[in-house]
This record gives structure tokens, C-alpha cells and sequence, in this order.
């Protein structure tokens, strides 16, 4: 048996897995282990450690997300995905849902649970599309803004975080997430 393997290592390839599993649907030559291997070859769970440990607010998180996104973007043309494919929105799914796996749930008062975003799809925006329709409370879905999430660059990205942020106000952002119901 391997004496590397334990629960950090565990955990680690369960988030590389559940991140590729929701970022690959429709995504013509990204699979597990390509996502797996571009998050390992960033070192991506080393530099989301010391993030978590530094307690970040929500601008530190803005700005370390972007440069992940940016790494990780790198190391996906270096395996020959097809740029057109690889977009912001499909970047951000990976990101979060690995943050999500490792950190979010198992920390929801963490400052990283309170600002990491959310896995922003379909389902999450238009549910709160819906809900504000039905409570008219002020705030209205961003005009263009669309709900495919797969072809988000970082300009509709970061507006769709930024609507997300309105809408949650002041909790948690994972909370937001009472919106998202597959059903």
C-alpha cells in the first residue's frame, strides 16, 4: 500500500474528481484526468491551504480566484484542449466545486466558506430569476447576461458573482446555494 496515501490525498482526488465530473459535461476532450492533472500540476490544493489559513475577505478571494483561473486555463492548453472550449464559467465551475468538497463543507463558518464563490450553473440562476420575479424586492437578473454558464467569459462571470453577491446579501455566500435544487 502506497504510505503517501492518507485523508489529505483522499480528499484531494475526491475534489479533483467532483470538480471534473461538474465543469466536463459537454466538453469535448476534457476528462477526469486531464482536470485532475492540470489542477495537481498548478499545485491548486497547496495554494487553496494557504488561502484557507489566511482567512481571506472577499476581495483577496476575487483576486486569488482570477489568478487560478488564469493558471489553470495555462495548464489546460499545455494537455491541447481547444481554447474555444475552455471558458471562464467552465474555469470558476472547477474552482469552486473543489473548494465546495474540501473546504466549504466541512468549514461553513470558515472565512473562505463565507466568500468562496458558489458553483454558479442553469439551475442557480434561474431559480433566483424566478424568486425575484416572484418577490419583486428590488433587485432584477442582469440584462445579457444569459444563463449559460459554460460560456461565461470573466466579464459575465464576474457579473453574475456580483448579482449573486446582491441576492445573498450578508450571509455565508454557500447559502445562496437554497436556490439550487435539481429537482
Amino acid at each position: 500500500m502506497d504510505s503517501t496515501y492518507n485523508h489529505q490525498e483522499h480528499l484531494h482526488r475526491f475534489a479533483c474528481w467532483t470538480a471534473a465530473r461538474a465543469a466536463q459535461r459537454g466538453w469535448k476532450r476534457a476528462n477526469t484526468k486531464s482536470i485532475s492533472d492540470a489542477l495537481e500540476s498548478i499545485e491548486f490544493s497547496e495554494k487553496l491551504l494557504a488561502l484557507f489559513n489566511a482567512q481571506p475577505d472577499s476581495s483577496t478571494f476575487d483576486l486569488w480566484h482570477a489568478e487560478r483561473a488564469k493558471e489553470l486555463k495555462r495548464e489546460l492548453l499545455r494537455q491541447q484542449l481547444v481554447e474555444e472550449t475552455i471558458s471562464y464559467g467552465r474555469l470558476a465551475k472547477i474552482i469552486a466545486i473543489y473548494i465546495k468538497t474540501i473546504y466549504v463543507s466541512a468549514n461553513p463558518n470558515s472565512a473562505l466558506a463565507r466568500v468562496a464563490h458558489p458553483p454558479i450553473d442553469v439551475i442557480l440562476l434561474r431559480n433566483i430569476k424566478a424568486h425575484l420575479k416572484q418577490e419583486s424586492i428590488g433587485i432584477t437578473y442582469p440584462v445579457k447576461l444569459g444563463f449559460h454558464w459554460t460560456k461565461f467569459d470573466e466579464k459575465a462571470y464576474q457579473q453574475a458573482v456580483e448579482f449573486l453577491r446582491q441576492v445573498n446579501g450578508h450571509q455565508p455566500f454557500w447559502a445562496i446555494e437554497v436556490f439550487w435544487k435539481a429537482s
